[in-house]
């Protein structure tokens, strides 16, 4: 169930689908990081941060993208909390970089899983290294 739901979110990431990876968001939902938080009301302004790590994998290389669920629980009965670690290959199924997120998702109307609050534990700390190694090349 929760891995079919980011094994989507995957797909759609890889195939740089941006509607398909705005449906797997509620409005409002919230993104957060070390040095980043905002509040997404509207799906608009979500897709301009999505364009930009969708342009970013272009450059990466990256062909390939897997969501492992870590672990997950029910706060209520229609809330859950996840967590994940996101692996990003190449076209040669080589390994670029991973990092880790939790999520809080929220059943719909329709009793459909969508994210509600997306924080970022190590994104920007891998994501250097990642640019540090790509410099020493």
């Amino acid at each position: 169930m929760i891995n079919d739901f980011f094994d989507s979110y995957a797909l759609a990431l890889e195939n740089g689908d941006i509607k398909q990876i705005i449906n797997h968001f509620n409005f409002p939902s919230t993104i957060i990081s070390g040095d980043f938080s905002n509040v997404f009301s509207e799906p608009s302004r979500l897709e301009g941060i999505l364009s930009q790590s969708l342009r970013f994998f272009r450059q990466l290389g990256i062909a390939n993208i897997k969501a492992e669920v870590w672990n997950n629980h029910f706060w209520t009965q229609n809330v859950l909390n996840v967590k994940v670690n996101w692996k990003y290959f190449d076209g040669l199924k080589q390994p670029v970089y991973n990092y880790d997120y939790q999520y809080v998702l929220k059943q719909d109307k329709n009793l459909r899983w969508k994210i509600i609050l997306a924080v970022s534990i190590n994104e920007k700390e891998r994501v250097e290294e990642l640019m540090l190694k790509i410099k020493a090349k």
